[in-house]
């Protein structure tokens, strides 16, 4: 009989153009039994390969047929990828353990297949995590981040199933470098979270903590819900109410946090983990009511005020005949003379 224990996997999807260049931070973890944490496995999909780089094999790519990106609108493929989603997960199988979708929430091809693979998932039972990268650099990102948020609590109406959902926002102050750094951080916990090898963790636990809606877990009905990882001796921050909590523990580490919330689980770290996750304990993952309402209204808000600019602008009057210095060439080309 053998005596090799079987080691978890989590599924990293990596979606749109953001899901590429985030992905390309984590290959070198692919699938390297780090000890303490479940294997790391990414796949890739895009309505176009514009953003793959030389750290991506193309076999963990799915490339939708006959699509030339979606320019930042949401709709343009939405049919094909609803066509296709059962055809990336097919090539991707789902992970029995976790399965991550990571893409920005601005961009026209990523959001929708994090929505549409998301449902698929759900439906089957699986464990998922949502990652959305908000961005506001112009008036179709805001509009594409505000309605990302609206699709995900659809997709919770939908499926009867609570969307987890991490929110990270390019800013000045925290530009894409740092976000992928955030990304890779609580990438690499979620894998400890799901080893298999924390004590007192088993899977029911794990899966009662992202399905809180099911077995009586706690009296939250379904919803996009915020995840948040609070580690050592950092602030809880406003998040709305606590609905669930998984925390990893160290013997001289405490396990509570100070919103009792209304689920928690508690696992104590392998003494195989990184000594850097130990030195962090204790690590929570926390489920909560979250600021989502908060992102759709500033998202809004901006809208909002660009519109007003827009219809506050009034063109000024087009000159029957170019200035006097000036003259109109072939296809109405202006030149000096």
């Amino acid at each position: 009989m053998s005596n090799d224990k079987k080691t978890n996997v989590v599924n990293l999807y990596c979606l749109g153009g953001a899901g590429f260049n985030a992905g390309s931070e984590l290959e070198h973890f692919r699938e390297h039994a780090i000890g303490g944490a479940a294997k790391l496995n990414l796949s890739y999909a895009d309505t176009s390969d514009s953003d793959m780089s030389t750290a991506i094999d193309k076999e963990h790519c799915y490339f939708l047929p006959g699509t030339k990106g979606s320019g930042k609108y949401q709709g343009m493929n939405i049919e094909v990828i609803d066509q296709h989603a059962k055809a990336i997960l097919q090539k991707f199988p789902p992970s029995a353990s976790l399965n991550i979708l990571l893409s920005s929430a601005s961009g026209g091809s990523g959001a929708p297949m994090v929505s549409t693979l998301a449902s698929e998932m759900l439906e089957d039972g699986h464990n998922v995590i949502v990652i959305m990268i908000g961005t506001t650099a112009d008036k179709r990102e805001i509009g594409n981040t505000r309605n990302h948020v609206r699709s995900a609590k659809n997709v919770a109406a939908d499926t009867n199933k609570p969307v987890i959902a991490v929110y990270l926002q390019n800013t000045d102050t925290t530009p894409r470098i740092k976000v992928n750094e955030a990304i890779v951080k609580l990438v690499g916990s979620l894998c400890v979270l799901f080893s298999g090898e924390n004590h007192g963790l088993d899977p029911q636990d794990l899966y009662n903590w992202l399905h809180f809606n099911e077995n009586k877990t706690t009296s939250y009905p379904s919803r996009l819900a915020q995840l948040s990882m609070v580690c050592g001796d950092e602030k809880i921050g406003q998040l709305g109410n606590v609905i669930s909590v998984a925390t990893l523990a160290t013997p001289e580490s405490g396990h509570e946090i100070s919103q009792t919330p209304e689920y928690q689980v508690v696992g104590r770290i392998s003494p195989n983990a990184n000594k850097v996750i130990i030195a962090e304990a204790p690590i929570h993952f926390i489920i909560s009511t979250g600021n989502f309402n908060a992102v759709e209204a500033d998202m809004e808000k901006r809208l909002e005020e660009l519109n007003r600019q827009r219809a506050a602008f009034v063109e000024a009057p087009t000159p029957s005949a170019p200035p006097a210095n000036t003259k109109s060439t072939r296809r109405g080309i202006v030149v000096d003379e």
